[in-house]
């Protein structure tokens, strides 16, 4: 499955657009939470540069999302599951797919709704 143009959507809104560098934790991010060794300190780029990043991690990541998930969804559930991975990461992945790939959506809602926290712990 591909992330739809909706779930690249939400993903943008949750994480917000920066144009310039930003410490995040031990490196780098620029744009939609984009991070990596070529992310310089001073750097700076356009909001379509910053969409054209997005889309690039989105589909560098959407086969680690389909190689965890065994069974199908629904697009608005992958989208989910995709954005909750792209926010909180591998451990938000492996926790809700367990749920999903045993089939219980409402355990995998739960949790997915568990991760989505920010760094204080609130929702």
């Amino acid at each position: 499955m591909r992330v739809s143009p909706n779930g690249i959507a939400f993903v943008a809104a949750r994480e917000a657009c920066v144009t310039h560098a930003y410490q995040d934790g031990e490196h780098f991010s620029i744009g939609f939470g984009h991070n990596g060794p070529e992310v310089k300190r001073d750097q700076r780029i356009t909001v379509l540069e910053a969409v054209r990043l997005l889309v690039d991690d989105v589909r560098v990541r959407e086969p680690i999302v389909n190689h965890a998930l065994k069974v199908d969804v629904a697009q608005h559930e992958y989208d989910a599951l995709f954005s909750g991975f792209y926010q909180s990461g591998s451990d938000l992945l492996r926790d809700v797919t367990a749920q999903l790939n045993k089939g219980d959506r409402n355990e995998a809602m739960a949790v997915l709704v568990s991760h989505n926290r920010n760094a204080k712990g609130d929702f």
